[in-house]
């Protein structure tokens, strides 16, 4: 909203907000699997910061791995069609195991945080997104 000599200028709508997301999941192979989906809206742009963390969780095995992630992208969703703005950012802050991994993918109008784990151990996942939009 626009303010113009005391009255309301409605002519665009603009909206900046931030929501939190979480998400848990458990994996038991190397198969990326979704912890996260995070929705977005027609015409709007929007930056995605996440944190995930795993840990491994089978039995004897309890913390023995763990590692954690920091995801940064940037997204538009122009006319339902969503796409990058730039290329999306996943660092390894720390990690045991080299073949364990948090990226996002583009699905539909909905922007996932896959994880991917190892064949053979049970690990817990988080993962949590600040989403900070504005559309029009």
């Amino acid at each position: 909203m626009i303010f113009r000599d005391g009255w309301i200028e409605r002519s665009w709508r603009w909206l900046l907000k931030w929501f939190t997301h979480p998400g848990y999941v458990t994996t038991t192979d190397a198969t990326p699997t979704v912890v996260l989906t995070i929705a977005t809206h027609t015409d709007e742009t929007l930056v995605i910061e996440a944190k995930c963390c795993g840990v491994r969780s089978d039995a004897g095995n309890e913390a023995a791995e763990g590692a954690t992630y920091l995801l940064l992208a940037s997204y538009r969703n122009d006319a339902g069609t969503v796409s990058a703005i730039g290329t999306p950012t996943s660092d390894a802050l720390e990690e045991d195991t080299a073949a364990w991994d948090c990226q996002f993918n583009i699905n539909g109008t909905d922007i996932e945080i896959k994880v991917t784990g190892e064949v053979g151990k049970d690990i817990k996942w988080v993962a949590w997104a600040i989403r900070t939009y504005v559309e029009v």
